[in-house]
């Protein structure tokens, strides 16, 4: 099979922008700081908080990797990194799932796993909610 220029440019455009994807998950988080090991933000400053389910994916200033948030009740917030337990790739907040891009693992917001090939749940923050403030450790749970 022989591919003229224009075709061979257009098959290279395309793979780039499907390789190019995963990271831009990254790229629509909102930006945070950290302040003594912890991520605090107001729940009005993230609309996207206001209502149960709705994730906020959160790129805290000085970490390679995002920390995705979701509202689960009224009073409570779950925080997972979005690093597949599979293979590493950053999986993105769909609607009620995370789901890794590059071979399909589907996490719960609280980062359990719904669907392989991830055998291991996300990596889970503890989260604190006082007022308006929600609070993000930075130390996964467990790990203290």
């Amino acid at each position: 099979m022989t591919l003229d220029r224009r075709s061979f440019v257009a098959a290279c455009g395309s793979i780039v922008a499907g390789i190019s994807t995963t990271g831009c998950a990254a790229a629509l988080a909102t930006p945070v700081t950290i302040s003594a090991g912890q991520v605090r933000v107001r729940i009005r400053d993230l609309p996207v908080l206001a209502q149960d389910g709705r994730p906020a994916t959160l790129q805290p200033d000085g970490l390679a990797d995002p920390i995705i948030v979701t509202r689960v009740s009224a009073t409570e917030f779950v925080a997972v990194s979005p690093i597949c337990t599979h293979r590493g790739c950053t999986a993105e907040a769909t609607g009620e799932r995370i789901v890794c891009p590059c071979h399909g693992s589907t996490y719960t917001p609280d980062g359990r796993v719904v669907r392989g090939p991830a055998e291991r749940a996300l990596t889970r923050y503890p989260v604190a909610l006082r007022g308006d403030e929600l609070t993000i450790m930075l130390t996964p749970m467990g790990a203290r």
